[in-house]
């Protein structure tokens, strides 16, 4: 794997990323969204969202009416994004595979 491109790694470790994390950053994830103040009906974009682990603390927030687009550089990452997405049933859920660096309007 090449020293200055991650994605590989994070493509590998993709399917095993939210076992490794489980548990470590879901307070600061309510503490997060609880200083968002985010409102029924808002859009959120959730940019590097890597597996979608924040779209269930967003949605409860947002609600049905809103809207959460993450974007991750990672298709592995995206991957468990979309599995979440269809597993949970979320129908105002989106990903796009995309470079930070590189995101502009016309994108969405």
């Amino acid at each position: 794997m090449s020293k200055t491109n991650p994605i590989p790694w994070y493509n590998l470790v993709a399917p095993l990323y939210d076992l490794s994390v489980k548990g470590v950053y879901n307070r600061a994830r309510r503490e997060t969204m609880r200083q968002l103040q985010l409102e029924p009906g808002q859009t959120v974009l959730d940019i590097a969202c890597g597996t979608g682990e924040n779209f269930k603390y967003v949605l409860e927030n947002i609600g049905k009416s809103g809207t959460i687009i993450g974007t991750d550089y990672s298709a592995g990452m995206l991957a468990q994004a979309r599995r979440k997405i269809e597993k949970n049933g979320w129908q105002n859920a989106y990903v796009i595979q995309a470079d930070a660096r590189t995101l502009s309007p016309a994108m969405f």
